[in-house]
């Protein structure tokens, strides 16, 4: 199995391939991992309600045109707007000071694009997560299905259960 990790997003993201989808194309994968590692470097400057600097941040405040800002704040101002006329006002991108803050839409968003991408590169099999966010795509080492450990949030070394990927047959 190869894997990667890098902070992102105030937390770290885990990238992991089977060996047979990395063998013989090192390089390849590891421009492909750096071309993710820079996608969600760019998602953060964009998108963080954490950075002062982020155009979500500077938008919010009134110091950016939303017609200046990155087009990923554009787009995912028009997702979230959608998610809350489909859920009727289930979601809410607020935070606790009723500031417009999409991070509850935008982790699941980046990785899903994020292993897009991936797929377009060549691999077949990946499993990528950020922070409690994940997405598995194909199969495991040996052609084994994924599995996810859900631990207990008070208590990390405590598994709650283990998710299996379904078979994609």
């Amino acid at each position: 199995m190869r894997r990667w990790a890098w902070p992102t997003m105030g937390s770290y993201a885990s990238l992991a391939v089977p060996d047979a989808a990395a063998d013989g194309q090192e390089a390849a994968a590891e421009l492909a991992v750096r071309r993710e590692r820079r996608w969600f470097d760019v998602v953060e400057a964009a998108l963080s309600p954490y950075r002062a600097d982020s155009d979500l941040c500077r938008w919010r405040e009134g110091e950016l045109a939303l017609e200046d800002a990155s087009p990923l704040l554009r787009e995912v101002i028009t997702d979230v707007e959608e998610l809350i006329r489909i859920t009727h006002g289930g979601f809410n991108p607020t935070d606790r000071l009723e500031r417009f803050d999409p991070s509850g839409y935008v982790k699941g968003w980046s990785i899903q694009h994020s292993v897009r991408s991936l797929l377009a590169a060549g691999f077949a099999d990946v499993c990528l997560g950020v922070g409690g966010d994940l997405q598995m795509v194909g199969h495991s080492q040996g052609g084994r299905p994924w599995r996810a450990a859900v631990v207990d949030p008070a208590g990390p070394r405590r598994v709650l259960a283990v998710v299996e990927q379904p078979d994609d047959g």
